[in-house]
């Protein structure tokens, strides 16, 4: 395989896709940690996320991991997600 973009064999393209999912949900977490998403409002009044289209399930499971869910930004955010 050559450049990072040029993925053609499937496994190589999930493989690709998840590194990058994860690099993207990494950099979240660290702006979280250093408090970027706290800083003009409540850390609660913000979701986080990191997603992709169309909708599937893993945008919950990264979602869960980077917010609270009793936050009400994230509890108006799952019920979203639910429709």
């Amino acid at each position: 395989m050559g450049l990072r973009g040029e993925c053609h064999e499937t496994d190589a393209r999930k493989r690709e896709f998840d590194s990058r999912l994860k690099a993207m949900e990494l950099a979240m977490k660290m702006l979280n940690d250093e408090g970027v998403f706290a800083l003009n409002q409540p850390r609660k009044s913000v979701c986080v996320l990191v997603e992709v289209m169309p909708p599937d399930e893993i945008n919950t499971e990264i979602a869960l991991r980077l917010n609270r869910a009793e936050s009400p930004a994230m509890e108006a955010w799952l019920a979203e997600a639910a429709e």
